[in-house]
């Protein structure tokens, strides 16, 4: 389960980093891998994501069971 934790974890922070720098280089959304996670209950689809270094990429998460929460703690 803490695996599973840790996924949500670095998908969350993922998201913010991307949000932070989305529109410094331009309209090229072409460049940009879309990745798609559902997550239910102790579970997410798919269970791993590989991307290469530097690779941009947009996760978008849904729920298929509850309304689920993150937490985000960011290291300096």
């Amino acid at each position: 389960m803490r695996t599973r934790w840790s996924l949500v974890g670095i998908a969350c922070l993922a998201m913010a980093t991307l949000g932070r720098t989305q529109g410094t280089e331009g309209n090229d959304a072409a460049a940009v891998k879309v990745i798609e996670i559902s997550a239910k209950k102790y579970e997410f689809t798919p269970a791993e994501v590989r991307v290469k270094k530097g690779e941009r990429v947009q996760l978008k998460v849904h729920s298929v069971d509850t309304t689920h929460g993150a937490k985000l703690i960011l290291y300096p």
